[in-house]
């Protein structure tokens, strides 16, 4: 295997980091196991050879490609559950019918997350409840995962956790063994690309969730994107990071909820 050599490292970190905020001065020996296919794919004999193809590649492909190299995605249907029980007792009763209600699901990874919330908004209006327009927007710097989250196709052991009544709703067998989620659930997504430290000029959202992503930014990157995340929300809007995230109980722009659920303080949008 190439090993990376300390200047040939740095220049990486400073590119993630400079580029997506990415912190992955502790994964040395991550990025040399990553990133060896794709060395040996070049035919190249050490990573500043390497270098010198991506900064000549003015596509851009050679960088999604390393980037969706190392970037982690892990996920799974249900994560968390009782964020989505905040959402579905205190979030969902209180809208107003009449108003489109808009979800912007930060770092979507494979999409479990999306159509987990989907499930949950068709299992409701299937029960009665009158919900308003409501649009999920899923994002994320994974362009392999994100054509994977697309397709909506998960090995069959994925559900397990689901409900049976979803499973058999939501849900249909394909011939190769997989499943793939019914098209009620997956047009209720959107799936895009976008770099979280960029603004998303989308529109003003309601309810953000960026959930076990901001664990791989350091302090200063996290604290441009909590401010992102406010220039991208309506008043009273909310944020659910993940059970591993917090943000500091005094923040300027967000006070704490309870269960890593924020909400847009009213001071600051009065202001």
């Amino acid at each position: 295997m190439v090993k990376i050599r300390d200047d040939e490292f740095q220049y990486l970190c400073e590119l993630l980091y400079q580029s997506y905020g990415l912190n992955m001065r502790k994964k040395r020996v991550l990025i040399e196991y990553r990133l060896m296919n794709i060395l040996q794919k070049y035919q190249v004999n050490s990573f500043q050879e390497y270098f010198s193809l991506l900064r000549t590649d003015k596509s851009g492909k050679m960088k999604e490609e390393m980037l969706n190299k190392l970037t982690t995605n892990y996920s799974f249907f249900m994560r968390e559950p009782q964020h989505f029980e905040f959402i579905k007792k205190e979030i969902l009763p209180k809208l107003c019918v009449s108003k489109p209600f808009s979800v912007w699901i930060a770092g979507c990874s494979y999409g479990q997350e999306c159509y987990t919330l989907a499930m949950i908004l068709e299992e409701l209006r299937l029960s009665g409840m009158v919900l308003p327009p409501i649009n999920i927007y899923a994002t994320d710097i994974n362009t392999v995962a994100l054509e994977q989250a697309k397709t909506g196709i998960y090995p069959k052991e994925a559900i397990a956790n689901l409900p049976e009544l979803w499973r058999k709703r939501f849900c249909r067998s394909l011939s190769d063994g997989t499943i793939q989620l019914k098209e009620c659930i997956r047009k209720q997504v959107t799936f895009e690309y976008h770099n979280i430290m960029e603004p998303y000029d989308k529109r003003k959202f309601h309810l953000i969730m960026c959930r076990n992503v901001l664990i791989y930014f350091d302090e200063r990157s996290r604290n441009k994107i909590y401010q992102r995340f406010y220039n991208s929300l309506q008043p009273k809007g909310f944020l659910i990071l993940g059970m591993a995230e917090m943000i500091l109980q005094n923040h300027v722009l967000f006070k704490y909820h309870g269960a890593s659920i924020y909400q847009v303080k009213e001071s600051v949008h009065g202001e």
